[in-house]
């Protein structure tokens, strides 16, 4: 142990990192608070429906949710079939 601990250059009093902190965080999925509860479109089924549809259609057919998520660059609002399509290989 301390030829290991010597060739990583660690010591006894240094702290090791968890391994909570050596994992990926998870994204989660979250619901906006009662109080304050915004509804928006789903952001991939309305652009998968605008490039399909155009806008105007789009804004009628899409989905309409509460639930976003925070971890995402924007905190985008998300089904929750959209969430896990794009999550399933970021957060394997």
């Amino acid at each position: 142990m301390k030829v290991a601990m010597f060739l990583t250059n660690c010591h006894d009093h240094q702290v090791f990192p968890s391994k909570s902190l050596l994992r990926k965080p998870r994204h989660e999925l979250k619901a906006m608070p009662k109080k304050a509860q915004t509804v928006r479109f789903c952001k991939i089924c309305y652009q998968n429906n605008s490039k399909k549809l155009g806008r105007k259609i789009a804004k009628i057919c899409t989905k309409k949710v509460v639930t976003y998520c925070e971890d995402c660059g924007g905190s985008p609002f998300l089904c929750l079939k959209c969430f896990n399509t794009t999550h399933r290989n970021m957060c394997g």
